[in-house]
């Protein structure tokens, strides 16, 4: 099992060196200057030169890849651009809130999945075999986007005088401590 563990994790390093390639290509290909885009329209030319300084944009493109690459792997992502802050400290705290859904989502996946599963291979080629393929091709095909939006009316609307209530607003913001 180890060694499965760990040839899987072998063959998922060019998969990430593609991912961050791509990556770079892409934020390197988005029209306009990063001084302008990230500064703005107003910054001044000595403004952009510092800038362009300090983030190594004046050196060839290989050395660029390669302090990106350094960055990216000691975790340094930088500052969003729509907030200032620092994309790491963003990231953990949105992370217990993504974990809870990731969990809960498997969760009822599997408490689901399993016992259809079970039934559908015990009652094989009956309509309730039928029924749990239509809906699981139901479920993989539906974009994740429509399926939000009908299980927002579903919890948000249709139930909202009863247990199962969910407010279709979601949780509080991340960082945020609710008052009792």
């Amino acid at each position: 099992m180890g060694t499965t563990v760990l040839r899987r994790l072998l063959t998922s390093l060019p998969v990430l060196f593609g991912v961050l390639i791509i990556t770079f290509i892409l934020a390197r290909s988005i029209p306009g200057h990063p001084c302008e885009l990230l500064l703005g329209e107003k910054a001044t030319q000595e403004m952009c030169d510092r800038f362009i300084e300090s983030k190594g944009l004046d050196k060839p493109i290989p050395v660029q890849f390669g302090i990106y690459m350094k960055d990216v792997i000691q975790g340094e992502f930088g500052n969003s651009i729509r907030t200032n802050r620092p994309v790491m400290q963003i990231v953990i705290e949105r992370l217990p809130a993504t974990v809870e859904l990731s969990l809960t989502a498997f969760l009822i996946a599997v408490g689901i999945g399993v016992p259809v599963g079970i039934i559908s291979a015990l009652y094989r080629d009956s309509p309730i075999d039928l029924i749990s393929m239509i809906g699981a091709n139901i479920g993989v095909s539906m974009p994740v986007f429509c399926l939000g939006l009908i299980l927002m009316y579903l919890f948000g609307v249709l139930l909202k005088d009863t247990p199962l209530w969910l407010p279709p607003s979601g949780r509080i913001s991340a960082g945020v401590r609710s008052v009792p």
